[in-house]
């Protein structure tokens, strides 16, 4: 069967309180503790308008609002974030930089997109892939200023919606998104 897939390009991280260069442009500080190195996307200037909000790629979050929708007609949508940093221990969505994205990339997630983050270390002008980092995803309050911690609870992606609403179903069962292993092995 189709599956509907976005990628993107995962070059940013976080940085520890100790370690965040003394500028303003993209510098994302993260202060949990212990501190562990979190690739973000995206990063840039809100440019750009969706919907009226200021945002950094309008473009990015018209893919996520695609995916969700494909995902909640019940077919297969899966979003990959390459993860291009061998220093990242789990990925998020920048809030900081654009509250919008994450907010659609959580609604994605919710809706029944796969969200993977493989993570590529680069070594001699190759890329070295070091498996999957856990995608993070964020409570909105962190956008608000109050204190806040790590939601760290995966996403369902059977049953009803987080909201209790039924969840349209598939096409076709979720393990032909990874393929016949029997006939591979043929």
């Amino acid at each position: 069967g189709m599956v509907v897939v976005e990628v993107k390009n995962v070059v940013c991280a976080d940085y520890a309180p100790a370690t965040a260069p003394d500028r303003k442009a993209c510098v994302f500080v993260n202060e949990e503790q212990p501190y562990r190195r979190t690739g973000i996307f995206p990063w840039g200037t809100r440019a750009q308008k969706w919907e009226g909000r200021t945002v950094v790629s309008a473009r990015a979050v018209k893919h996520l609002k695609e995916l969700a929708a494909t995902a909640r007609d019940g077919g297969d949508a899966a979003l990959v974030f390459v993860v291009n940093r061998g220093d990242c221990e789990r990925f998020r969505a920048c809030h900081e930089a654009c509250g919008v994205f994450g907010e659609a990339l959580q609604e994605a997630a919710e809706a029944g997109v796969l969200i993977l983050a493989p993570r590529v270390r680069w070594e001699g002008g190759r890329a070295l892939f070091e498996g999957c980092v856990p995608f993070v995803p964020r409570l909105p309050a962190e956008d608000s200023g109050d204190e806040v911690s790590w939601d760290l609870r995966p996403i369902p992606r059977r049953g009803p919606l987080p909201d209790g609403s039924p969840r349209k179903g598939r096409k076709r069962p979720r393990k032909e998104l990874r393929g016949d292993t029997e006939a591979a092995k043929g």
